[in-house]
């Protein structure tokens, strides 16, 4: 396994039968993402280990169309799942893109990892930092 250490904070938001995963992308933490992904999508490691300042993902290649969770140890903030190459293919188009212009075509991206027995996760990648307002501080705002 080959393990890549990514200095940046993963967000956990919970929608009650979906788990969303959010890392703000930056030049560092693409130029990284992407050379792991693209070791395991070349077949010259079988599994990557993501260490993000907060979560671990390892990822193996999935060998049909979908992502899947394998297993999520949330205790110990370690997620296991299976990618599939077109959502690496998809990931290493959004990240190369924004590498190259310094902005993405849109604010962020997903892939959705299904679990036939649990809670599925949403892995978001996002080029776009925004602040979050409650409902006053919105209303403020448009009085």
């Amino acid at each position: 396994m080959k393990q890549v250490n990514i200095n940046a904070e993963i967000r956990k938001t919970d929608f009650g039968d979906q788990l969303q995963f959010k890392l703000l992308l930056n030049q560092n933490v693409g130029t990284e993402l992407c050379m792991a992904l693209m070791l395991l999508k070349e077949g010259l490691v079988d599994v990557i280990g993501l260490k993000f300042l907060n979560y671990s993902f390892t990822l193996k290649i999935s060998r049909n169309n979908y992502s899947y969770s394998e297993s999520e140890i949330f205790g110990s903030e370690v997620l296991k799942g299976k990618i599939s190459v077109g959502n690496i293919d998809y990931i290493l188009h959004y990240v190369l893109k924004f590498y190259r212009d310094g902005y993405a075509e849109a604010e962020h991206i997903d892939i959705d990892f299904l679990n036939d027995g649990g809670k599925g996760y949403t892995f978001t990648i996002s080029c776009v930092d925004y602040p979050e307002y409650s409902s006053e501080e919105i209303k403020r705002m448009l009085d």
